[in-house]
């Protein structure tokens, strides 16, 4: 955030107060069990989510068809059941719910995981984004395209539809 120049949200109170206000008004809307946690601001902002960034970069590279499900334990643990994703012994609790090997937790002092978000970073950055929720696409004809918002969902609906309106076009 520093990179661009934004301050982290949750610095300041009324981002910080409107951003969990937010997350659990569509935790009703969607029906989730959704609830920041008591020390958010301690978790989110001073211990952060780096090493939790480590360990699922080292999962979608190490075992591939575990990283779902590993991102959706770890928002899991943090968001709905108010526990920490920050220690090793957090992320083997997490391999351990999810079935998967714990060999992925021996790569984790690997500074190639630093270096792979670093490098989505840089990559985030080249995209001119600017805040979360993030969204990159690409359809079916390779086309990409950015969105920032989760009120821009059906502006990605829209562009993913596109070639098959184009397709439907061409029958008729």
């Amino acid at each position: 955030m520093n990179t661009i120049g934004h301050k982290i949200p949750y610095y300041e109170k009324t981002l910080r107060d409107y951003n969990f206000y937010e997350i659990k008004t569509l935790g009703k809307i969607y029906n989730l069990n959704i609830s920041p946690p008591d020390d958010a601001f301690e978790k989110l902002s001073n211990t952060g989510t780096f090493c939790a960034q480590r360990f699922l970069a080292a999962v979608q590279e190490l075992s591939p068809t575990f990283y779902e499900s590993a991102c959706r334990e770890a928002w899991k643990r943090l968001w709905s059941e108010n526990r920490p994703v920050h220690s090793d012994e957090d992320f083997k609790e997490i391999c351990q719910s999810i079935s998967i090997d714990c060999d992925v937790m021996s790569s984790l002092p690997d500074d190639k995981w630093t270096l792979k978000i670093n490098d989505n970073n840089k990559k985030v950055i080249e995209q001119k984004c600017f805040g979360v929720p993030w969204i990159s696409v690409k359809n079916s004809v390779n086309q990409s395209a950015t969105f920032f918002g989760a009120d821009r969902l059906p502006l990605v609906f829209r562009f993913l539809e596109e070639e098959n309106d184009r397709k439907r076009s061409m029958i008729n």
